[in-house]
């Protein structure tokens, strides 16, 4: 006849206490992992979205068309470039990429809520 050997009831306690710790700590790293990438997402969208107004704002205020690429302000790790409808000419970038040819193309989601990946 087989015995079966027992844990202990600290034994039995410590390993359903670690186990529980684990998946909580989990969990948290999980959540924090999520809350940081939405933060810095947002953060992306909100420094684009400055970026557009103004440059918006600068070709509403030009009174001629310049032929020379127009340079953005740096605002945090964010680059833009700004090209023209057909995606042929920039006409406005951030500083580091001023002088790169056009780096992205635009391209239409059929999920996303405005229609672009």
């Amino acid at each position: 006849m087989a015995t079966r050997k027992h844990f202990s009831i600290r034994a039995r306690l410590t390993s359903i206490f670690v186990l529980a710790i684990a998946l909580i700590l989990t969990f948290i790293g999980i959540a924090l992992v999520n809350l940081v990438h939405h933060s810095l997402e947002t953060d992306a969208k909100n420094q684009i979205q400055g970026d557009m107004q103004r440059t918006q704002q600068f070709f509403v205020n030009q009174k001629s068309t310049s032929a020379s690429t127009v340079v953005l302000a740096m605002h945090g790790d964010v680059v833009v470039q700004v090209t023209n409808l057909s995606g042929t000419k920039v006409w406005a970038a951030s500083s580091p990429i001023d002088h790169a040819p056009i780096l992205a193309h635009e391209t239409r989601s059929p999920t996303s809520i405005n229609g672009l990946a």
